[in-house]
């Protein structure tokens, strides 16, 4: 099924109770190639279409790697590899991006442990959305993920984004 656009509202907000809005020029508009792409990212992971890339996060001083810094991609079948930046939004607007950030943290706690088990002692960074960040039931997900994969969460690091902050700055 396709998910259809409601006219975007003046503003994006939380409603207190885990979801959340963003509004943008896009909202507005719904070209078939914006529809085409809200049904590929629906089919997406079924289709095991994500891939999660790991960044060095290095120690200057030393040149020590402290962690890795989990960057997801899509390989998107028709447009290749996209950037989160690319389809995030997207996932927001159409209710997607809270399974996406927790198959993101699965993967990225799975990839930690396997460092772990090779003798590579180091942590393992994920970024999350505004959504993620104003969703009162995201701290019980990160904990079951954690629980699932079994990682210390002393080796996890969680990235809010300024904007993602700003959206809401006493949360």
């Amino acid at each position: 099924a396709v998910a259809h656009m409601a006219p975007a509202k003046p503003a994006a907000k939380s409603n207190g109770k885990g979801r959340c809005a963003v509004a943008t020029d896009e909202g507005v508009r719904t070209s078939p190639e914006r529809i085409q792409l809200e049904a590929d990212l629906h089919r997406a992971v079924e289709r095991e279409e994500f891939s999660v890339l790991y960044q060095p996060i290095v120690l200057l001083g030393t040149g020590r790697t402290m962690a890795f810094e989990a960057l997801a991609r899509w390989n998107h079948p028709r447009f290749g590899l996209m950037s989160p930046g690319e389809f995030v939004p997207v996932q927001e607007q159409i209710g997607l991006v809270d399974a996406f950030t927790v198959w993101v943290l699965e993967s990225a706690q799975r990839q930690c442990l396997a460092c772990h088990e090779a003798g590579l002692r180091i942590g393992v960074s994920v970024n999350l959305s505004a959504c993620n960040v104003l969703d009162l039931r995201f701290p019980c997900r990160v904990q079951e993920t954690l629980s699932r994969t079994g990682l210390s969460p002393s080796w996890l690091r969680l990235e809010v984004t300024e904007s993602a902050v700003m959206q809401n700055p006493q949360r």
